[in-house]
C-alpha cells in the first residue's frame, strides 16, 4: 500500500487547540459500491457479493458513552480526508470493508472549531479488554475488542497503522500529543481485533 498522509488536506487552523475548519471533499457514497453489482446479467457469484458487504453504519464504544454515525472517507491524491462533522467518525472503505479480515481503519476529531471536545474526545480512557461494536445500515453487528492504544509522531507515515496485521482489526485514530504550530503533534492509535462468535 502506498503511503498517504492524514489530514493534510488544506485547511484554516484556529486558536483553539486541534480545532479544524470543516473541508471540502468529493462525496461517494455507498450505493456507488452496490452498483458494481447491478445489471441484469449479473452472476450468481457476484450476487452472493453484493449480499456479504458489510457496509458500517455506526460505532459504539459503551465503555466511554460513545455512540456516533460514520460517514464514509476516501483518500484522494494521497491524502486521508477528515470528517466533516465533529460527531461523525469517517471510516476508509478504500483500504478495508469490516468482516473481510483485513484492517478496518477509521478518524474522528478530538475536538472541533467553535465547538470544544469532539466525538474522540475520550478515546485515551479505553483499555485492553474493551469492547466496541459496528453495525450496519441492515442491523448486522459485528463486535471488536481493543488490544492497545499507542501515540505515534505525526510526522510517522500513515501506513505505519493503516496496513494490513493478522486477522481482522478495526484501527481507530485521532490527535493527540501537544498543540504545536497549528497541530498536533501526535496521533493516538486504538486497535481492536474481532470478536470471533462462539
Amino acid at each position: 500500500m502506498s503511503d498517504h498522509v492524514l489530514g493534510s488536506a488544506p485547511r484554516t487552523e484556529t486558536a483553539f487547540p486541534g480545532a479544524a475548519t470543516p473541508v471540502t471533499r468529493r462525496r461517494f457514497v455507498l450505493s456507488s459500491v452496490a452498483a458494481v453489482f447491478a445489471g441484469s446479467a449479473i452472476v450468481p457469484k457476484v450476487a452472493a457479493a453484493k449480499q456479504s458487504i458489510f457496509a458500517p453504519a455506526k460505532i459504539s464504544i459503551p465503555g466511554i458513552g460513545l455512540s456516533a454515525s460514520i460517514q464514509q472517507l476516501h483518500i484522494v491524491d494521497g491524502v486521508m480526508e477528515t470528517p466533516n462533522d465533529p460527531w461523525k467518525v469517517g471510516w476508509y472503505s478504500q483500504l478495508s470493508f469490516p468482516g473481510q479480515g483485513a484492517n478496518v481503519v477509521m478518524a474522528g476529531h478530538k475536538d472541533y472549531r467553535n465547538v470544544g471536545p469532539a466525538v474522540f474526545w475520550d478515546l485515551t480512557l479505553l483499555r485492553s479488554g474493551d469492547e466496541m461494536t459496528l453495525t450496519s445500515g441492515s442491523n448486522q453487528v459485528l463486535t471488536y475488542v481493543v488490544d492497545q492504544a499507542e501515540a505515534f509522531l505525526a510526522s510517522t507515515p500513515p501506513s505505519e497503522y493503516t496496513s494490513p496485521g493478522g486477522g481482522e482489526q478495526l484501527t481507530l485514530i485521532t490527535c493527540s500529543g501537544s498543540y504545536v504550530d497549528g497541530a498536533y503533534d501526535e496521533r493516538l492509535i486504538v486497535r481492536a481485533s474481532l470478536r470471533q462468535n462462539t
